[in-house]
């Protein structure tokens, strides 16, 4: 599709463009798509989805004000539809007439982002640039194409200078409001909501890649993976050589579905990409997720020899042995990385599990009450020192703990088996009563086991 540039002069015609610029702003802070329609000289071969970019001309400083896309007028407002003269142009052309009936040739267009009038994007300094010492910047009226070999430069341009401006006040960007609303919503945990967001974030700017990784994470959250996956795929597609948080999102997707080989792939892109931008934790944290998958299957082999025969009678839980296999594989990676957390909880519960007393510190795990995938932090109060197979069948919500007398209840598949002693056994609490549990938090997880609550 071509690109167009609109002329604007303020002082020979258009005097009230700054409140059109004013009016878009606060549509567009609020995640709300700018409509206008402008004159196009002579031109009728301009299309719908046409690129848009509006220029100020006559007065310095001279550049880019506005960018968007051309799309059709309102039907009972369309040029071909009501003047048979013009009924080979395009949807976008809408009726537009002067004083004396005469048609005016004009289209219909949409904002995505605006800087204010004085401060647009400089004619003078993108000549500065020799890529596009080929470019006309010199309209004679508006509507005409610019130069195609320039347009991907001057759309890398364009986006940090209204990103720029936006961050100062001077603009507004509708896909970073729809982003940062996107991620309002997924703080929120109005995942549905945060994926539509993100969807026209999307629309009005394809090439955002943040938008495709918050999407890929909303759908994560609504345990629907190959969604997920797709997105931080397309991300990866879009940036390949500058995207390591959609590499390593997509490694744990990867993880999730037991594509162990291609987690690996993803974790040692995203390790080197970490590493570039001198990102050295979460190069180390790739780097550690990928050692545990090296190493996980003597890890499953020895989680699945303790609990296997039980996990495949708990209705809700896992249904055979490969989804068994593949929780305890993503429970232990997502476990990596929070070395900190677990040696804070191993000085408040004094390197003894919570449950049975083990004290054998290579065998204890920190356990988050509120998963951290689900938005639950490293604070202490989040957390339960637990012996390694304890903190599985935790996580698989297996073992429920009452929030109110702290005891500790068996799903009734376990009860029969050689962890029969563990039930409604009181859970062992930090001396200190600043470190015990969080109630709120246990009470969270607490109704997520309709089994435990079911025998009350």
């Amino acid at each position: 599709m071509p690109t167009r540039v609109f002329l604007c002069n303020r002082e020979t015609w258009y005097h009230g463009v700054e409140d059109e610029i004013k009016e878009a702003k606060e549509l567009l802070s609020r995640g709300k798509v700018h409509r206008g329609v402008w004159t196009c000289g002579s031109v009728k071969s301009i299309e719908v989805n046409d690129a848009a970019y509006f220029k100020r001309v006559g007065s310095e400083p001279l550049g880019f004000f506005a960018y968007g896309r051309i799309v059709a007028a309102e039907k009972e407002y369309q040029l071909r539809l009501l003047e048979k003269d013009y009924s080979n142009v395009s949807e976008a052309y809408q009726a537009c007439y002067d004083e004396e009936g005469n048609v005016i040739l004009a289209v219909a267009h949409e904002w995505y982002s605006v800087v204010d009038y004085n401060q647009p994007l400089e004619i003078k300094r993108l000549k500065q640039d020799p890529q596009f010492s080929k470019a006309n910047f010199h309209f004679q009226g508006s509507g005409g194409s610019f130069r195609e070999e320039c347009i991907t430069l001057l759309n890398e341009y364009w986006e940090k200078h209204a990103l720029n401006l936006s961050r100062q006040g001077f603009g507004v960007h509708l896909a970073e409001a729809l982003y940062r609303a996107g991620q309002d919503s997924i703080n929120q945990k109005l995942y549905v909501e945060a994926i539509d967001k993100f969807s026209q974030a999307i629309h009005v700017n394809p090439n955002l890649t943040k938008a495709y990784i918050g999407r890929g994470n909303a759908y994560q959250k609504l345990g629907k993976q190959h969604e997920a996956l797709q997105n931080y795929t397309e991300a990866t597609q879009i940036e390949p050589a500058d995207n390591s948080v959609a590499y390593y999102q997509r490694g744990i997707i990867h993880a999730e579905l037991g594509n162990k080989q291609k987690a690996i792939e993803d974790f040692t892109v995203a390790q080197k990409l970490f590493l570039d931008k001198s990102d050295l934790v979460n190069s180390k944290n790739a780097g550690e997720k990928i050692k545990i998958l090296a190493s996980s299957k003597t890890l499953e082999v020895s989680e699945l020899s303790r609990i296997r025969k039980h996990i495949i009678d708990a209705p809700g839980v896992a249904k055979n042995l490969q989804e068994a296999k593949r929780k305890i594989l993503v429970s232990i990676i997502r476990r990596q990385g929070q070395s900190l957390f677990r040696q804070n909880l191993i000085d408040v519960y004094d390197s003894r599990c919570a449950i049975t007393n083990c004290d054998v510190e290579e065998a204890l795990e920190a356990a988050h009450i509120i998963p951290y995938s689900d938005n639950g932090s490293n604070q202490i109060v989040n957390g339960l020192l637990l012996r390694g197979d304890l903190h599985t069948l935790f996580d698989l919500n297996l073992i429920a703990i009452e929030p109110e007398t702290h005891t500790v209840l068996l799903h009734p598949s376990l009860r029969q088996s050689s962890y029969s002693d563990l039930h409604q056994k009181k859970l062992r609490l930090p001396s200190a009563t600043t470190y015990k549990p969080s109630q709120e938090a246990l009470h969270q997880r607490w109704n997520q086991c309709e089994w435990a609550r079911n025998h009350e």
